[in-house]
């Protein structure tokens, strides 16, 4: 099962037999490759990484074997605690940003029309201020 944290990877399709495919939103340091190797999970990386946003954020495609999803979801968090004391605030946002057009995608797909006809909002956080 997931650990409840602030979602900064994504399974790609279903996960095989053996090994699940991810992308995981990754710093242009590379604090991936080191967290994944201290947490002992062995993954190959997708020679393709995808540069995505102005501030050196990344996205890292790799696939992980299935038998370490645990020690792998141990990881994303140390990842995410990581990133955020080497001093990169904007990481969180980053995260957030894509999972909305991840979501965006899937339901555009899902209903058959444009992306762009899709308008998700985040959560408000305050009542008061939805008001």
């Amino acid at each position: 099962m997931q650990p409840e944290y602030v979602k900064n990877f994504w399974l790609l399709g279903k996960p095989g037999l053996f090994n699940m495919e991810v992308a995981v939103m990754d710093m242009e340091e590379n604090y991936l490759e080191r967290v994944l190797e201290r947490h002992g999970v062995h993954a190959r990386f997708s020679p393709e990484g995808l540069r995505c946003m102005e501030n050196d954020c990344c996205i890292r495609l790799l696939k992980v074997r299935r038998r370490e999803k645990n020690a792998f979801f141990e990881a994303m968090q140390d990842l995410e605690r990581t990133v955020l004391v080497c001093g990169h605030p904007e990481y969180l946002g980053n995260c957030a940003a894509v999972e909305a057009m991840m979501m965006r995608l899937a339901v555009a797909e899902r209903l058959g029309v444009s992306p762009e006809d899709i308008n998700i909002r985040p959560a408000v956080e305050n009542p008061e201020e939805a008001a």
